[in-house]
């Protein structure tokens, strides 16, 4: 099933060996977004599968995907994940990492990215099939994982604040959540919701744990969250300071220009990361 499908008009197929492909492999999803040589958004797709199960030929039926591009980013969104403090990082032992928050199969498939803003190594697991996929049709591309990107994007913002202040990215049925002590990272968790009395629930949670205060301490959101939706109904009645976050340099054109700045923060933040 194909949620969003935005095609710029200035979209040139003879153009794309000049434009940059950033891909997002998520939880029960696959979304991409492409750039033309000046850095502006020419195109925008998102897959999601209800029941989990991706179509088995998408990859191979995605005209856009076959193009020769300048420069293909992937990230990954799915599977278990843990920061280590880099100066007790081993890259043998990333399994064992892993080992303490669920069995692992095989260590091939768990790969690590330096976050040196935090001094950290974040490990995560990649499902094997998610992998394979990628490494097929993009042998070349860089891999990162989503909360990389997504720490990285929001260090200039955080840079901006006082104090405390919370962030949350919202997917389809996840939550990825964030609090800061302006830009140093004090916990970072991920939580499956099915309703908006969970995702209420696994904020607040947040600030119990940390000690912070729903009064004071800000919440911004990003990702597929609306202000009139149930979710953000209810996080307003707790929650004071409460905002959304729009991605750092980003170029858009018109069709893109009709939803909301902060909807495809992930796409953007991958787009723009490591400039």
């Amino acid at each position: 099933m194909i949620n969003f499908d935005i095609t710029e008009y200035n979209f040139s197929r003879k153009d794309t060996e000049q434009y940059q492909l950033s891909i997002l492999y998520g939880v029960d999803s696959f979304a991409y977004i492409i750039q033309d040589a000046k850095g502006t958004v020419v195109a925008l797709r998102e897959y999601h599968w209800q029941d989990g199960k991706q179509k088995a030929t998408f990859l191979e039926e995605d005209e856009k995907l076959h193009f020769n591009y300048r420069q293909v980013k992937v990230a990954f969104s799915k599977g278990v994940f843990c920061m280590v403090p880099q100066r007790l990082f081993q890259e043998e032992e990333k399994a064992t990492y892993l080992g303490h928050l669920a069995k692992i199969r095989r260590s091939g498939n768990i790969l690590s990215d330096n976050i040196s803003q935090h001094q950290a190594e974040l490990v995560y697991e990649v499902e094997e099939s998610a992998l394979q996929e990628i490494d097929r049709y993009f042998t070349r591309a860089p891999k990162r994982n989503l909360h990389t990107i997504l720490l990285e994007s929001m260090r200039s913002h955080a840079a901006t604040q006082a104090s405390y202040h919370v962030a949350v990215h919202v997917t389809q049925k996840q939550l990825l959540i964030y609090a800061f002590d302006r830009t140093n990272l004090m916990l970072l968790n991920a939580y499956r919701y099915n309703s908006a009395q969970d995702f209420l629930y696994y904020v607040l949670l947040v600030y119990e744990q940390l000690g912070l205060k729903t009064g004071g301490v800000p919440l911004y959101l990003a990702g597929r969250i609306l202000e009139d939706s149930d979710i953000y109904r209810l996080l307003i009645r707790y929650i004071r300071k409460l905002s959304f976050l729009a991605p750092d340099r980003t170029k858009i054109g018109p069709q893109l220009e009709r939803h909301p700045a902060h909807f495809f923060f992930d796409l953007h933040a991958l787009a723009n990361s490591g400039r």
